[in-house]
């Protein structure tokens, strides 16, 4: 299969409690790594990739803020995708960066009815037991209570519309793991990456379909 190479660089960015490198045993095990195989698939196509790694919990404004630095950092002229998406459309330019296209994968853009559940569950009166533990082991917690459909809706999306000079994929995560996200915004809906049976996932595959769909816009 010929898979086609976007002109411009790819920059892979991970999403709520995601990593770059994670490493459970120091130097004495090989880490383990988030995009392992995929970004050795998109680069043996001749695709130039950038990696960039956010706090994992962090609300979308600083882990935004931060991958703005990364992109900048690694770029040289060349939530994650929440916070992509704050970078792409918002203040937050590297200002020697362009966004050719935008590709969320499984992104809650109207919000998780999962994260409503488990707030709702949680309670008002106990949610803040709850931060501070995970902040005494040096967790952030801005990135939760984001998930959820009332923030998503009535707050980030009204202040973050789309552009009409981004091109934009979205690829909705399937109900059958219950953990359903909502679809992108109206206007997303019309490109979408390629459909996947998320049961017999190949990441690979995927994400080298993404890239082909890239440089058959020309990008």
């Amino acid at each position: 299969m010929d898979i086609g190479t976007p002109q411009h660089p790819v920059v892979l960015a991970h999403g709520l409690l995601g990593f770059d490198e994670l490493r459970l045993a120091g130097k004495w095990l090989p880490g383990v790594h988030y995009w392992r195989g995929i970004t050795e698939a998109l680069k043996a196509n001749g695709i130039e990739v950038i990696t960039a790694h956010v706090p994992a919990s962090g609300s979308i404004e600083i882990r935004s803020e931060q991958l703005s630095e990364n992109i900048y950092r690694k770029a040289g002229t060349a939530w994650g995708m929440l916070d992509l998406t704050i970078v792409t459309i918002n203040q937050l330019k590297p200002p020697n960066v362009k966004v050719m296209s935008l590709t969320t994968v499984g992104t809650p853009h109207r919000g998780s009815s999962f994260a409503d559940y488990l707030f709702e569950r949680i309670g008002p009166s106990r949610l803040p037991r709850m931060y501070k533990i995970l902040q005494s082991i040096g967790m952030e917690t801005g990135a939760f209570s984001q998930l959820t459909r009332k923030y998503m809706q009535q707050d980030f999306n009204p202040r973050t519309p789309d552009r009409e000079d981004i091109f934009p994929m979205g690829q909705p995560l399937s109900r059958q793991y219950g953990l359903h996200f909502d679809s992108p915004t109206a206007s997303w809906k019309e490109k979408k990456a390629p459909m996947m049976d998320w049961s017999a996932f190949n990441a690979k595959a995927f994400y080298l379909g993404i890239a082909d769909m890239l440089a058959e816009e020309g990008l």
